[in-house]
């Protein structure tokens, strides 16, 4: 759900144990494709528009221009199977995903987003109608409740929740290989999205409460990634419709009202936090009543990838926010019929640093179990990230989400 929302509010850092110069590397690709992964309508969309933008500009690019093609892929999974057989070169990642993609398809991260106000991370969230189940007081009787999750696998929709429960809310472990069946042994009803693909389901045997309350229509959609519950706006729109928690990014209840998504009339005071000791706190307050802190997005290509290529990338990458750089409002569901919905939007800029680290995970009250001395992200030894290269900030208007 997240090409342009992650991809172009993000951090420039360097590659893994790699020192970048200032210069062009001596690399002369011409009209070399560069083929970004989606996995929704709104990101091929959104793609397809880019690559039009860039055609229709590409004599700036000068050495740094490549001939940008989207190819759509079902999921983030298969996006990262495609980078890593070098038949897609860069898509963005959710931090759970980030993960994943360097620990079992050598995937690194070359760019991350950052939020309007500087931050480099989100705090997940549990959000509720306000007032709603005032005989929720502690994170136990969340027992049985109908829960809405941006998707399994994704950090602060699902692997936080899942944790924090475990550790808090007396979620027992069902099976320590497979997390899904102890949220389904926990939660009523629910939505996770991809609970029954094979990775989350690996025997085949999970039942199909965490799809209950999806809604997909069209045959192959429900409970995949294409679910109209499928991301973080995805898991808001299933709160509004049919679920008494949704676990969120701290940003997502604003970004949903500021778009007026669909016919909803909403405003941030029909929603509270649920925090962790089972009071409940103003949507505002997610600095004090949170559940930890995720960080943000990235956008990842493949370690095959060369130095010098993968600063090429970077280059493109921040050429086009200079290009096309700014803030534009909303868009709101059929304003236009050549117009597609935005997804999980906030306005992001550019800044100078990233810390994909335990301690930025841990949050204020380090609840996360990660051995401090190693990265979050280590999936393999040499994801070892160093960071270089000062930009200034700057916005990115013409697509700054998905």
């Amino acid at each position: 759900m997240y090409l342009l929302q992650s991809l172009f509010a993000l951090i420039l850092i360097s590659s893994i144990k790699a020192q970048f110069h200032t210069s062009t590397p001596a690399i002369s690709l011409g009209d070399e494709q560069l083929i970004w992964c989606t996995v929704s309508q709104e990101e091929q969309w959104k793609c397809g528009n880019l690559t039009k933008a860039i055609n229709e500009t590409g004599h700036i690019y000068g050495k740094v221009k490549f001939q940008l093609e989207c190819k759509s892929g079902f999921n983030k999974d298969e996006c990262m199977t495609l980078l890593d057989k070098e038949e897609a070169h860069i898509t963005t990642l959710d931090a759970g995903e980030v993960f994943v993609g360097g620990r079992y398809h050598s995937l690194i991260p070359i760019m991350q987003e950052v939020l309007k106000d500087g931050s480099k991370h989100y705090y997940a969230v549990a959000v509720m109608k306000k007032n709603a189940h005032p005989e929720i007081t502690h994170l136990a009787h969340l027992r049985g409740r109908k829960a809405c999750f941006a998707g399994v696998g994704t950090m602060a929709g699902w692997v936080i929740p899942v944790d924090t429960l475990m550790r808090k809310g007396g979620m027992e472990v069902i099976d320590c290989n497979n997390h899904v069946k102890s949220a389904i042994n926990f939660f009523g009803p629910s939505c996770a999205v991809n609970a029954l693909i094979n990775k989350y389901n690996p025997i085949g045997d999970n039942s199909y409460r965490m799809c209950e309350l999806c809604i997909g229509r069209v045959p192959g959609e429900k409970c995949t990634s294409a679910d109209p519950y499928a991301g973080f706006e995805g898991a808001f729109k299933c709160l509004l419709e049919k679920g008494d928690v949704a676990f969120l990014k701290h940003t997502t209840v604003s970004e949903m009202i500021e778009g007026k998504i669909d016919a909803y009339d909403l405003n941030k005071n029909d929603f509270e936090l649920l925090c962790e000791d089972g009071t409940r706190a103003p949507v505002d307050n997610y600095q004090s009543c949170n559940w930890g802190l995720v960080p943000s997005n990235a956008v990842m290509t493949t370690s095959a990838r060369s130095t010098g290529v993968r600063k090429l990338y970077i280059q493109f990458l921040i050429k086009t926010v200079q290009l096309f750089g700014g803030v534009v409002p909303p868009v709101q569901r059929n304003q236009d019929p050549n117009m597609l919905p935005s997804k999980d939007k906030p306005a992001f800029y550019y800044t100078d640093e990233v810390n994909f680290s335990p301690q930025q995970q841990n949050g204020n009250n380090g609840n996360n179990n990660n051995d401090g001395n190693k990265p979050l992200y280590n999936g393999q030894e040499d994801f070892d990230i160093q960071f270089r290269q000062a930009y200034e900030n700057m916005p990115f208007k013409l697509f700054e989400s998905a």
